[in-house]
């Protein structure tokens, strides 16, 4: 019994680099398709760009209000705009990232099934 687990084990690692093997040789030996790359950026933009400017605004409005206040308080108001603009970028990347990840992701899992 213990040596049908490490087989499959060893199967499943054997799979993988087999897998990762194909991937890496028909990087070089097909054309890049770039039509499709176009079309999947396209279609990504399209489903998130919405919920991102929705989520962004009012995201935006309250970390300019905290950060202008904490710069009131140190004395630093000429610093508000470079302030508010760093702590927007980094705090709405993340939450960017995710509402791409979300709505782009099903639909193009469904559209490689109907490829298939």
């Amino acid at each position: 019994m213990g040596s049908s687990i490490f087989v499959r084990t060893l199967s499943t690692f054997g799979d993988f680099y087999t897998f990762s093997g194909n991937v890496f040789r028909q990087m070089f030996t097909r054309r890049f398709q770039f039509r499709e790359f176009v079309s999947q950026a396209w279609f990504i933009t399209t489903v998130s760009f919405g919920p991102a400017l929705l989520v962004a605004i009012p995201f935006c409005v309250v970390i300019i209000f905290q950060v202008n206040q904490l710069l009131i308080q140190i004395g630093a108001v000429d610093l508000a705009g470079a302030g508010a603009a760093v702590a927007v970028v980094r705090e709405i990347g993340p939450i960017v990232s995710v509402l791409v990840v979300a709505g782009a992701g099903p639909g193009t899992v469904t559209e490689l099934e109907e490829v298939s």
